[in-house]
């Protein structure tokens, strides 16, 4: 019944803010000037613009990735990388909201009209992680931009790991890109031939994740993959 409080500078939220007031929102390290196909960020960013910057970055023009662009608010940086460490250990937790919506935001700017992806996939953890965690926390993310968007159906099940791989933070750059070779298969091609889909994750490192899926949703006929997430590094090397 008591106004919540902010996680950050401890003031009281607006009934229309989960876990951030619109002070400490304008202070988060949105992605500014940055390529505007991987979304890679560029150094000395610009403050945001709801934008691309219309620059592709030289591993873009050397080799472009699989997937047609990625969309992103963040820049992985402190407090959005604090707050997506907790939506992964909590599927409850208000930072999951706040922070879909915000990308809902991001997205809704970056498209015109009837522009958007018709299908979202959620990228799926291998069933043991997900198994021991109890929860895919790109599916809650999907599902929150399902409800802001709208006009995207989600896929659940149609993209699967193929194997066990060690966790990503444990790797090096080109371990990465290595590791995640033929990491995904195709369950259910038949509905996704020809439409759009948008990936949805919570992080872009490398890329890795991203290329693999991407790649084995183009050879199961999907016309074009983007990629939407919370945020997305600085660490990049093109995926070969």
């Amino acid at each position: 019944m008591l106004p919540g409080e902010c996680v950050s500078c401890k003031d009281y939220l607006s009934p229309s803010n989960h876990c951030l007031c619109n002070p400490c929102i304008a202070d988060l390290p949105w992605l500014g000037s940055h390529c505007k196909q991987c979304a890679l960020p560029f150094k000395g960013a610009v403050p945001p613009t709801g934008k691309e910057s219309g620059v592709i970055c030289p591993d873009c023009q050397q080799k472009a990735p699989p997937f047609r662009r990625c969309i992103a608010p963040f820049e992985y940086q402190q407090p959005i990388s604090h707050m997506i460490r907790r939506i992964k250990v909590d599927a409850y937790a208000p930072q999951l909201r706040q922070l879909s919506e915000l990308l809902a935001e991001t997205i809704r700017a970056a498209y015109g009209p009837d522009q958007r992806p018709d299908i979202m996939i959620p990228v799926p953890l291998h069933w043991s992680r997900q198994l021991r965690r109890g929860f895919n926390q790109s599916q809650g993310i999907a599902q929150i931009l399902s409800s802001k968007l709208g006009g995207s159906s989600i896929h659940n099940h149609c993209l699967r790991r193929t194997g066990y791989r060690r966790p990503q933070h444990l790797q090096g750059k080109r371990q990465r890109l290595r590791s995640m070779n033929n990491a995904f298969e195709v369950r259910t091609p038949k509905p996704l031939e020809g439409r759009t889909v948008a990936l949805v994750d919570d992080v872009v490192t490398t890329g890795a994740t991203a290329s693999s899926a991407a790649k084995s949703l183009l050879a199961a006929g999907v016309c074009a993959v983007d990629i939407w997430c919370i945020a997305r590094t600085g660490w990049h090397i093109s995926a070969a």
